[in-house]
């Protein structure tokens, strides 16, 4: 038991794993998802990206769909907005006088 636990990653082809066909092994898969949740104590963060850039590829999965199955009355969604990257400035050639 925890006070805080993360759990990164949950996207579907992730969590569950998408070469996982096997009902069975979805079905363990939710355990041990369920398992993980229940080890917070205070606060459960379940994270996942919105874009993926992952063997020379980039992607936008979709949230698991273990996810769905949460209440909506349990759950707070917190989106963090992406980050803008500034220009960076040329470097200057500082002069001797």
């Amino acid at each position: 038991e925890f006070k805080v636990v993360f759990i990164a990653g949950v996207e579907d082809g992730v969590i569950p794993y998408a070469e996982t066909t096997d009902d069975a092994a979805i079905e363990e898969e939710r355990r041990l998802f369920y398992v993980g949740m229940t080890r917070a104590k205070g606060e459960l963060f379940l994270i996942h990206a919105r874009n993926r850039f992952l063997y020379g590829r980039r992607s936008a999965p979709l949230p698991s769909p273990f996810l769905k199955e949460i209440s909506d009355t349990l759950v707070e969604k917190t989106v963090i907005p992406d980050t803008i990257r500034k220009q960076k400035e040329p470097d200057k050639q500082m002069g001797l006088f």
